[in-house]
């Protein structure tokens, strides 16, 4: 996965979907934002990303596709995401970030297992905060990481959304 700076000019759309209302922010080069809330006020009333042109879409046509392809992934999500991705953030946040990427659909780790699997072992607390601060709802599977005694954790989003994401995955897991 290639991370690309962030770019001086963004397009963003808010949009129900059926984990409630969604704000997608997208530059010429991939998703830069990804939010949920249950209020469309909500996600109108929340600060935005400091970028030098941001730009309400209210058609697909007035933006690059990767609105679209959010969209379609935050409401249909699949087994594996090529959404085209363009955030910051710093190198470790960028690692656990990738990392959480490549948990399998369906699969949950747990905060202690991702930061063994990033060769920090004593790096929980900080995979937490990185898992805080994913700015890429779904896109990056922040949801799929779990306390090491099993229970749910923390969601940026709410823990409602975070069960439901993960109830919708082991319902679609794919036949082998």
């Amino acid at each position: 996965m290639m991370l690309l700076p962030p770019s001086t000019t963004h397009w963003f759309t808010i949009r129900q979907s059926r984990w409630g209302w969604v704000r997608l922010i997208c530059s010429q080069n991939g998703l830069t934002s990804v939010s949920f809330a249950d209020q469309e006020s909500d996600l109108c009333d929340a600060p935005l990303p400091v970028v030098e042109r941001l730009i309400e879409t209210q058609t697909w046509s007035d933006a690059p596709s990767h609105l679209e392809f959010g969209y379609s992934e935050i409401e249909y999500p699949t087994r594996s995401s090529h959404v085209a991705i363009d955030i910051g953030g710093s190198p470790f946040q960028q690692s656990v970030w990738a990392a959480l990427r490549r948990v399998p659909w369906g699969k949950t780790c747990s905060y202690a297992e991702l930061a063994a699997s990033l060769g920090h072992p004593r790096a929980v607390r900080a995979v937490g905060t990185a898992c805080g601060a994913n700015p890429l709802a779904v896109v990056i599977p922040c949801h799929r990481v779990l306390r090491s005694d099993g229970g749910i954790g923390g969601y940026r989003w709410g823990i409602a959304r975070k069960q439901a994401l993960l109830e919708y995955e082991n319902k679609h897991i794919p036949l082998r």
